[in-house]
């Protein structure tokens, strides 16, 4: 890739397209055709909008130098080899909606820069060695829709400044190291849909807040150090499909539910827990050995 710069020859190669000028606006490689470092250079395809490396076998380090490419929209290099951390100046892309660095072996910290992406709505840094903080300028990214941190050795809290994510309907962050309580503000995000964020260190209750998401069809909350009572509140769920709780420490002994409108108690520890408001639910996950409870009516 040594010497790509704007202006290349865009006549031949079906992985380029160019503006009316011959200036490279999308360069889009997959499937194990590259490998060695990303160079420096592909800072100079200044008019680039969309870099998709997808699958291929590059190495080394994310230069710094990607970070001028000020036009991008859509940044993908899943499936790579990278080591290192992302550029700390990651946020000058202030053009991104889409960024994506899936299983790239990237570590080090997520930039407190990102909170300078406000047009992202996808942001995705799954099956990493990534540490650190989630930064609380993540509060920034209004656009943001989806977030992808699973897999990862991120630690610390869920930062408050996450109620600011209005548009936001999936948050996955299994498989980290968080710890901590909820915070109240996941309450707020009145759009959140799926909610993963089992597997991880998290402890204290299951807030009653949450009872507020009436949109949500997934909670994933076990093998976490979570302990209480599950909040009544959550019967206001009528949508949610997808309760996971265990192993927390919660031992549920009865556990009916159909898509009749009755009441049936499911009692936990330290409180009764209502399912009247479950009439779509179709499974359940509790207790220590993480067996499966498959609701049918008249049981």
């Amino acid at each position: 890739m040594s010497g790509w710069t704007a202006g290349g020859d865009c006549l031949y190669a079906s992985y380029l397209k160019c503006d009316a000028a011959g200036m490279i606006i999308d360069l889009t490689i997959e499937q194990k055709t590259l490998g060695g470092p990303l160079p420096n250079s592909i800072g100079d395809l200044i008019k680039l909008t969309r870099l998709l490396l997808v699958n291929n076998d590059l190495t080394g380090s994310i230069p710094a130098s990607i970070t001028r490419l000020t036009n991008l929209v859509d940044l993908d290099i899943n499936a790579n080899a990278f080591t290192g951390s992302l550029p700390a100046s990651i946020g000058n892309l202030a053009s991104l909606t889409h960024l994506a660095f899936h299983t790239t072996q990237l570590s080090g910290s997520i930039p407190t820069s990102i909170g300078n992406l406000t047009n992202v709505a996808y942001i995705g840094f799954t099956n990493n060695q990534m540490t650190g903080t989630i930064p609380s300028t993540i509060g920034a990214m209004t656009s943001l829709q989806i977030i992808q941190f699973l897999v990862n050795s991120i630690s610390g809290s869920i930062p408050n400044s996450i109620s600011s994510l209005s548009r936001l309907w999936y948050l996955g962050l299994t498989l980290t190291k968080l710890n901590g309580t909820l915070p109240s503000s996941l309450g707020k995000l009145l759009n959140l849909q799926t909610a993963y964020l089992d597997r991880n260190e998290l402890s204290g209750p299951i807030l009653p807040s949450l009872g507020d998401l009436t949109r949500l069809k997934d909670l994933f909350l076990s093998s976490n150090r979570m302990e209480g009572s599950i909040p009544a509140s959550l019967g206001s769920l009528t949508n949610l499909l997808y309760l996971s709780v265990s192993p927390c420490d919660y031992q549920v002994i009865n556990l009916l539910m159909s898509g009749k409108e009755e009441n049936y108690p499911a009692r936990a520890k330290g409180g009764l827990f209502q399912t009247r408001g479950f009439v779509q639910m179709r499974l359940f996950k509790i207790g220590h050995f993480g067996r499966f409870f498959v609701t049918t009516p008249g049981i």
